[in-house]
C-alpha cells in the first residue's frame, strides 16, 4: 500500500506541475481557472454522496454490487448535476430543459449502437473458437463488425441514390430481425451483469483513486453533451468539411464526387436525415465515447492477471486520453472524425495483439480473424486516407513477426521503392526525390533482406498467406468505393482516381495574375524545392511526418 501511495503521490505532483505550467505558458486561458474553484467542492459533494449512498444501500452486506445499468443511472444523475452547475445552480427549470434535450438527442445514437452491436454479436456467433477470446474482446468485435456492416450497406445503397431515413431504419430493422435474440441477451446483461467489490476494497485507496478518475471522465463526457447542443457547427473544419459533407449528402439523397472516401460522413449524415444538426453532432460525439470505452475494455484485458484485475490503470489511461486538449477539441469544438477513427483503429491494434499472441503461444486460431482485421483496416482507410500508416504498420509487424528484423527492414525498403517508382507519394501530396536509381537500389536491398529473413526463419508460406489474407480483407472492404470511383473515372483509369473519384476542383487561372514567363519560373522553383527534400503539402500527413528535413520524416512514420 505504501509503495502504491508513493507512486500515486508522485504522479499527482507531476500532474500538478504540468497543470500549472500549462496556464503559465498559455496565460490567455487563465480566466478558466476560476471554474475549478466552483467545481471542486461540487465534485467532492457528488463523490461523497455516491460513496455514502452505496454504503447505506449495502449496509447489511459485505459486498458492493454494480451493474452496467446502475453505472449508467449514476452517470445520468451526474449529468443532471452538471447541467444544473452549467446554469450556476440558479435555474432548475433550465437545467431540466437542457437535460431533457440531451436525453432526446441521445435516444437515436443509443438505439443505433445497441442494434449494430447485436447484429455484430450475431456475426461473431458463427466465428470459429470465438469463445477463446475474452468477453471484452468479443463485445468490441461485435460493435466494430456491426458498425462496419451498417456503414457498408449504407454506402452501397447510397451509390444508387437511396440515401434517406427510410433506408437507415430499413437496415436497422433488418439487423434487428436477424439478431433479436442477441439484442435481448444484451438487455439482460445490461441489468444482470454484476461487478462485485468487497466493502474493504470499496474504501481502499486504489478504488477511491480510480473512481475519482472516472468521475473526471464523466464530467468531460457530460460537458461535451452540453456543448454540442447547438444549432450549427462552430469550428473551421466541421463547417467546411466534417459536418458540411454529411449535410450535403443528406440534402442530395446520394453520394457525390467529393474527392475522397467518406464512410464516417455517411454515418454522421444520418443525423441530418433525422432533421436536426444536433443529431449529427451527437452521432459524431459517440466516437469520443466509444474511444473511452474501447480503451477501458482493452486495458482491462491487457493488465488483467490470473489473481485480479487492475482498475486504476485503465481508469487513468483512458481518462488522460479523453482529457487531452486535442481529443476535446476534435469532439466538442471543431467536431472532426478523428475520435471515431481512433475508436476503430484502437480496436484493430488490440485485436491484432490478441491474434498474434495466440499464434505466439501456439494456440489454434483461424485466419478468418486476420481477414476481419483486414476488413476493419479497409474501413478505417475509407474514413481517412492517413490510415495508410496503419496498413504499413501492420504489414511491417507481420514481416517482423514471421521474418524477424530482416523481414521488417526489407518490407520498409520495398514499400519505399514501390511508392517512389509508382509515383504514389503524389497521391498524398508528398513531394520526394523520384530518382529511379534510388528506387531500384532500395528495392534490391529490400528483396535481399526479405530473402535473408525467409532463410533464417523458414516462414515464407505462413508470411505470404497471412499478408494475402490481410490485403484481401482490405480490398473487399474498399471494393464498393473502388467500384464506384472506377465507374466515375472510366476510361481515364489511375490510382488517384480509384481512390478519390472524379472530383472537379475549380482552379484559378494564373495567367490573369502572372505573365507566362513568371509562371514558368515559379514552376521551376517549385520543382526544384520538391527535388531537394521530402515535404508534404497535406496538413494531416504533415502532423505524422513532422516538419523536419532529410530522412527524419520517414523515420517518424514508424
Amino acid at each position: 500500500m505504501l509503495n502504491y501511495f508513493s507512486k500515486v503521490t508522485i504522479l499527482a505532483l507531476f500532474s500538478t506541475i504540468i497543470f500549472i505550467l500549462y496556464y503559465f505558458i498559455f496565460s490567455g486561458h487563465i480566466e478558466s481557472f476560476s471554474v475549478y474553484l466552483i467545481f471542486l467542492p461540487f465534485f467532492l459533494l457528488i463523490f461523497g454522496f455516491y460513496k455514502i449512498s452505496e454504503l447505506f444501500i449495502s449496509k447489511k452486506s459485505e459486498k458492493i454490487v454494480f451493474s452496467p445499468a446502475k453505472i449508467i443511472l449514476y452517470f445520468l444523475l451526474f449529468l443532471f448535476c452538471v447541467c444544473f452547475a452549467y446554469f450556476s445552480f440558479s435555474s432548475l427549470n433550465q437545467s431540466f430543459l437542457l437535460f431533457g434535450k440531451i436525453i432526446y438527442f441521445l435516444i437515436f445514437p443509443v438505439f443505433f449502437f445497441f442494434i449494430i452491436a447485436s447484429f455484430g454479436k450475431k456475426i461473431t456467433n458463427f466465428l470459429p473458437k470465438i469463445e477463446t477470446f475474452s468477453e471484452n474482446t468479443r463485445f468490441l468485435l461485435s460493435l466494430n463488425l456491426g458498425f462496419f456492416s451498417f456503414v457498408s450497406a449504407l454506402a452501397i445503397f447510397s451509390f444508387f441514390s437511396f440515401y434517406n431515413i427510410f433506408l437507415v431504419f430499413g437496415i436497422l430493422l433488418f439487423f434487428f430481425i436477424l439478431s433479436y435474440k442477441e439484442a435481448f441477451g444484451f438487455i439482460k446483461i445490461f441489468f444482470t451483469k454484476k461487478i462485485i467489490l468487497q466493502k474493504k476494497e470499496f474504501l481502499s485507496f486504489k478504488i477511491v483513486s480510480s473512481e475519482i478518475f472516472y468521475l473526471i471522465a464523466f464530467f468531460m463526457i457530460a460537458t461535451g453533451f452540453i456543448l454540442i447542443v447547438r444549432p450549427f457547427p462552430i469550428g473551421w473544419d466541421d463547417l467546411g468539411v466534417y459536418m458540411n459533407l454529411p449535410n450535403l449528402l443528406a440534402n442530395s439523397s446520394a453520394t457525390a464526387s467529393l474527392g475522397e472516401m467518406y464512410s464516417w460522413q455517411l454515418f454522421t449524415g444520418v443525423g441530418y436525415l433525422l432533421g436536426e444538426p444536433a443529431f449529427a453532432f451527437f452521432l459524431n460525439y459517440f466516437g469520443y465515447i466509444l474511444s473511452f470505452i474501447t480503451l477501458n475494455l482493452a486495458f482491462f484485458d491487457i493488465f488483467k492477471s490470473k489473481e485480479k484485475s487492475f482498475l486504476f490503470l485503465p481508469a487513468i489511461l483512458s481518462t488522460v486520453f479523453i482529457g487531452l486538449p486535442m481529443s476535446i477539441f476534435h469532439s466538442m469544438k471543431d467536431m472532426k472524425l478523428d475520435q471515431g477513427l481512433f475508436f476503430i483503429t484502437t480496436f484493430i491494434v488490440f485485436f491484432l495483439y490478441n491474434y498474434l499472441q495466440k499464434i505466439f503461444k501456439k494456440e489454434e486460431i483461424s485466419k478468418i480473424y486476420l481477414f476481419i482485421i483486414g476488413l476493419l483496416v479497409g474501413f478505417a482507410f475509407s474514413i481517412k486516407f492517413t490510415s495508410l500508416f496503419l496498413i504499413i504498420s501492420i504489414l511491417s509487424l507481420l514481416s517482423f513477426f514471421y521474418l524477424g528484423f530482416f523481414g521488417f527492414f526489407g518490407f520498409l525498403f520495398i514499400f519505399f521503392a514501390v511508392f517512389t517508382i509508382g509515383n504514389l507519394w503524389q497521391i498524398m501530396n508528398i513531394a520526394i526525390n523520384g530518382n529511379l536509381y534510388i528506387s531500384v537500389f532500395a528495392f534490391v536491398i529490400g528483396i535481399t533482406l526479405i530473402f535473408i529473413g525467409i532463410y533464417k526463419n523458414k516462414n515464407l508460406k505462413k508470411y505470404f498467406s497471412e499478408v494475402c489474407i490481410f490485403l484481401l480483407g482490405i480490398f473487399l472492404s474498399l471494393l464498393p468505393w473502388l467500384s464506384r470511383n472506377f465507374i466515375e473515372i472510366y476510361p481515364n483509369i489511375s490510382v488517384n482516381g480509384l481512390l478519390k473519384g472524379n472530383l472537379q476542383n475549380p482552379k484559378p487561372n494564373l495567367e490573369n495574375i502572372y505573365s507566362p514567363e513568371e509562371i514558368i519560373e515559379k514552376n521551376k522553383i517549385k520543382a526544384k524545392r520538391r527535388e531537394e527534400d521530402a515535404v508534404t503539402t497535406n496538413e494531416d500527413l504533415k502532423r505524422y511526418l513532422g516538419y523536419e528535413s532529410g530522412i527524419l520524416p520517414f523515420t517518424n512514420m514508424f
